[in-house]
C-alpha cells in the first residue's frame, strides 16, 4: 500500500505563495545554477538563524538577572520605626532584696541569645559545636514560679522615666509615642511603631530628636557576662520588620550628640528560577514576610518544639520558659542553631525596605550651652556627660531609591529575538508558520484522497 503521493502540485503551490524568502526562488528558477545558488543561500541563512535562535534559548535558560537602580524625588516620605534600647537590662532601684541575690545569674542566663554572643565556654575545645555549658539554676534561689517577662518589664529600661526631651518635626512628643517590645536587650521602645508618620522636609530638626537618660547609676551589668558598654543601642527599620538590635543596631554613648541621616531603599527580587524569593511565603506572628522575622520565628519554633516554651524576646503564644529550662534546653537549642546543627529556611523576600544610616557625632553640650541644659534637664554637668544621649534621626534627602532585580531576558524579549532572527535571515513570521501548517494539511489531505481513490480502483 502506498503511503506517499506522487503529485507535487501542493509543493509547487506552497513554494510559489509562501512568505518564506528563498523558497519561491528555488522552486521557480529555470537554470540549475541559479537554483543551486539560491539553495545554498537559503540553507546558509537557515543555518545562521538556527544558530542564533539556539544561542538565545541557551541564554534564556541560564536565568540570568540584571539589577536596575532608580531614584525618585518625593515631596513626602514615610518615616521608619526607630527602636531604642539601653545597654543595661535591669535597673538597680527596681530590684528587691531577694531579687538582688540572683540578678547576676539572670544576666548570665541571658548571655548567648544574641547573635553576636559567642562564649567559648559554652562549647567544647575541638570546635564541633557540642554544647557543654551547664549551670545549676536550682541552687541559685530563683523561685520556680519566677516570671522573667514580668520582672524585665518592671525592672528593665523604662522610656517613661528615661525620656528627657522629645521633638518630632519640631513639635513636642512624649513617651506615649513609644511602643514597648522585648528584645535580647530586654525592654526596648519603638517610635512610630505603626508607621503612620512621614517627613516632608529633609535635614536635621525635621525628623525625630530625643534625649535619653541612660541612668548609669542604675546599671547592674557586670563583667564578663553582662554588657560592657554604657549608652543606648538603636536601629532604624521598617514598621513591618521586627528590630534585630543585637546585630544590626547602632551604639551611642552618653555625652554625645549623634546625627543619624537616613535614606530609604526598596529592594524588589525575582521569583525562582531567576531569583530566590517566595511570593507565597507568610509568617505566623508578623504581618509581612521579612528575613529577620522569619529567622526569629524559626528560632522560636525550634525552641518551642524542643522545650515547649519561649524566651521573652521570641514571638509566639507559648508560656515563657522558666530559668532552669533557659539554661538547659533553650541554650542548647540556640547553640545548635549557631553552629549549624539546626537550620532555618528563610528565603530572600520578594520586596524589602532598608533605611541605611550615616552617623556623625558632636560633643554635647558645648561649654556655652551647659548652663541651659543643666537647668532644662535638672542635672549637673557631670551627670549630663555620664548619662544623657542626644539623638537626631532624619532623612538626608527626600528621595526613594529602588533596587530591582530583573530578568536579563524576559519571555517577551525572547519572543522578540526569535521573531527578529527569523525575519532577518529568512523573512519568516507567524504568518509563515501558519502557511506551513496549511501546507501540511493540504499535503495530508491530498495524499489521503489519492490513496482512497487507488484503493477503490
Amino acid at each position: 500500500m502506498a503511503t506517499c503521493c506522487g503529485d507535487d502540485s501542493v509543493e509547487r503551490e506552497y513554494a510559489a505563495e509562501t512568505s518564506l524568502h528563498g523558497v519561491g526562488k528555488i522552486a521557480g528558477a529555470r537554470h540549475r545554477g541559479v537554483r543551486l545558488l539560491w539553495a545554498v543561500l537559503f540553507l546558509g541563512m537557515f543555518g545562521v538563524a538556527t544558530w542564533q535562535i539556539t544561542e538565545r534559548f541557551v541564554a534564556y535558560f541560564q536565568f540570568d538577572t540584571v539589577t536596575n537602580m532608580k531614584v525618585e524625588f518625593r515631596d513626602v516620605l514615610d518615616f521608619p520605626t526607630v527602636t531604642i534600647c539601653n545597654f543595661n537590662k535591669y535597673r538597680d532601684s527596681q530590684i528587691t532584696e531577694e531579687e538582688e541575690q540572683y540578678v547576676s545569674t539572670l544576666l548570665e542566663g541571658s548571655t548567648g541569645f544574641s547573635d553576636y554572643d559567642y562564649d567559648a565556654d559554652y562549647y567544647d575545645d575541638d570546635g564541633d559545636g557540642e554544647y557543654q555549658y551547664s549551670y545549676d539554676w536550682n541552687n541559685t534561689g530563683i523561685p520556680d514560679d519566677f516570671n522573667l517577662a514580668e520582672f524585665t518589664l518592671r525592672a528593665g529600661f523604662d522610656i517613661h522615666t528615661s525620656l528627657k526631651h522629645c521633638l518630632w518635626r519640631g513639635q513636642t512628643c512624649n513617651s506615649d509615642n513609644f511602643t514597648h517590645i522585648f528584645t535580647s536587650f530586654g525592654n526596648c521602645w519603638m517610635f512610630n511603631a505603626e508607621g503612620r508618620m512621614n517627613q516632608t522636609i529633609s535635614g536635621v530638626g525635621n525628623g525625630l530628636q530625643v534625649a535619653i537618660d541612660i541612668q548609669q547609676d542604675e546599671y547592674t551589668e557586670n563583667a564578663p557576662t553582662g554588657n560592657l558598654d554604657a549608652g543606648i543601642r538603636f536601629i532604624v527599620h521598617s514598621p513591618s520588620e521586627p528590630p534585630k538590635v543585637d546585630t544590626q543596631g547602632i551604639s551611642v554613648g552618653p555625652g554625645i550628640h549623634a546625627y543619624a541621616s537616613i535614606s530609604k531603599i526598596e529592594f524588589r527580587n525575582e521569583i525562582p528560577p531567576w531569583g530566590q524569593c517566595d511570593p507565597g511565603r507568610a509568617l505566623q506572628y508578623y504581618s509581612g514576610y521579612t528575613k529577620t522575622g522569619c529567622l526569629l520565628e524559626c528560632r522560636a519554633d525550634h525552641v518551642a518544639d524542643e522545650c515547649g516554651c519561649r524566651t521573652v524576646s521570641m514571638p509566639g503564644t507559648l508560656d515563657y520558659c522558666q530559668p532552669a529550662v533557659v539554661t538547659g534546653c533553650v541554650k542548647t537549642t540556640i547553640a545548635e542553631l549557631k553552629t549549624g546543627k539546626r537550620s532555618c529556611n528563610c528565603p530572600t523576600p520578594c520586596s524589602a525596605t532598608a533605611y541605611p544610616a550615616t552617623l556623625s557625632y558632636g560633643g554635647w553640650p558645648s561649654s556655652s550651652t551647659m548652663d541651659y541644659f543643666t537647668d532644662l534637664l535638672n542635672k549637673t554637668e557631670q551627670e549630663i556627660k555620664d548619662n544623657i544621649v542626644l539623638l537626631d534621626v532624619y532623612y538626608q534627602q527626600l528621595n526613594l531609591q529602588t533596587v530591582q532585580q530583573r530578568r536579563a531576558i524576559s519571555t517577551n524579549a525572547l519572543l522578540g529575538d526569535l521573531g527578529g532572527q527569523l525575519g532577518l535571515f529568512l523573512g519568516a513570521s507567524v504568518i509563515t508558520i501558519i502557511e506551513f501548517l496549511e501546507f501540511l494539511v493540504k499535503k495530508g489531505t491530498s495524499c489521503c484522497f489519492r490513496h482512497n481513490n487507488r484503493v477503490k480502483t
